[in-house]
């Protein structure tokens, strides 16, 4: 059955035992979240205007938490503003949900326009976010040496995982995408266009036990970034000297 076919039956038939069919109705609906087998997770998207009203009824942090179906299907309740702050407070990772999301229904097209908007807003921000990443990850990576060379067991592995997070989530920027949050990273990573150099590195790098090598493939992981990021994004002196950058 077609996906979206599934989530209306399904509005049709649990939610509107849940909450009252006019709050529905006016409502922007999205499937934000489907890992097969695993999770649904829907969002509905009541009118500012009825949304006080909502609150009255159900409280403001109302959410039907089935678990009736063979995986879970989760469905929160919110308002268009909450929307608009959850897409200013993580902006990529906000943005890669919402742009991947099914529309079920947008009665008014409030939510494509609203879409549409912040998409520009990550366009212009994307030379300061591909910066601030950057730096963070050549710290990081300044901070890995530093554990390796003491040996610190613990602080090595969760290093390592915060680089090779910022190198994919970079990745995804230099291709001027949003980065999703870490559970889809790396899938979504390895098919984009930087991605597909990166990832092999990131996997080796992750993988791999011996100090020394680590900090190899961390150097090839810093050089591939740098070839991507001169071309469009970092000036040179950034790229080699990012320590002057610093806050």
């Amino acid at each position: 059955m077609n996906k979206k076919i599934e989530v209306e039956i399904y509005v049709q038939k649990k939610l509107k035992t849940e909450v009252t069919e006019s709050f529905l109705t006016s409502s922007i609906i999205l499937l934000i979240e489907d890992d097969p087998n695993i999770v649904r997770d829907i969002l509905v998207l009541i009118p500012n205007t009825e949304y006080g009203k909502f609150v009255d009824c159900y409280g403001p942090h109302f959410v039907v938490d089935d678990r009736d179906y063979e995986y879970p299907i989760f469905t929160k309740f919110r308002n268009l503003e909450w929307l608009k702050d959850d897409l200013k407070s993580r902006l990529s990772i906000a943005l890669w949900i919402y742009q991947n999301s099914l529309i079920i229904q947008d009665p008014q097209r409030e939510f494509v326009r609203l879409l549409d908007y912040y998409q520009s807003v990550f366009q212009q921000a994307l030379p300061a976010l591909i910066k601030h990443k950057y730096i963070e990850m050549r710290t990081e990576r300044h901070n890995l040496r530093q554990a390796i060379s003491q040996d610190r067991k613990i602080a090595i592995p969760i290093i390592k995982a915060t680089v090779a997070k910022l190198a994919m989530e970079i990745s995804l920027l230099a291709d001027n995408q949003p980065y999703p949050y870490k559970k889809w990273l790396p899938e979504v990573a390895r098919n984009s266009h930087i991605g597909r150099t990166i990832y092999p590195l990131v996997e080796a790098f992750l993988g791999e036990k011996n100090g020394e090598k680590t900090i190899t493939i961390s150097e090839e992981i810093i050089e591939s970034m740098r070839n991507f990021l001169s071309k469009n994004w970092l000036s040179s002196d950034l790229l080699n000297r990012w320590w002057l950058y610093l806050k």
